[in-house]
């Protein structure tokens, strides 16, 4: 499945992302990928994108302030600019895609 790839302004910054749906009536799982400055790139996150998608749940992923393809000085990373950036992300897929995701828990 292709993802659609997304730059989302957030604070100072441009916040990387990319949305892996499977469908309107699909799970949504949101990986926050802080592991490596790598983000989104890592080896981990393919397989499992992959896999979640192949049993019909959506997966969004997204870089933190300055991790993987996202802007920003690492040292301005904090807690707080980590939830700014979820925020920030969360509103742009609320508005831009009809996601009706079902709850898995």
């Amino acid at each position: 499945m292709k993802a659609v790839e997304l730059t989302v302004p957030c604070l100072t910054t441009s916040i990387h992302a990319e949305l892996h749906s499977t469908g309107r009536d699909s799970g949504l799982v949101i990986c926050l990928t802080g592991d490596s400055p790598s983000g989104i790139g890592s080896s981990t996150w393919p397989s499992i994108t992959e896999e979640l998608n192949h049993a019909g749940i959506s997966v969004l992923l997204f870089d933190f302030h300055s991790q993987g393809r996202s802007s920003g000085d690492r040292s301005e990373l904090t807690l707080e600019v980590g939830v700014r950036n979820f925020d920030c992300v969360i509103k742009v897929i609320e508005a831009q895609f009809d996601l009706n995701a079902t709850p898995l828990g």
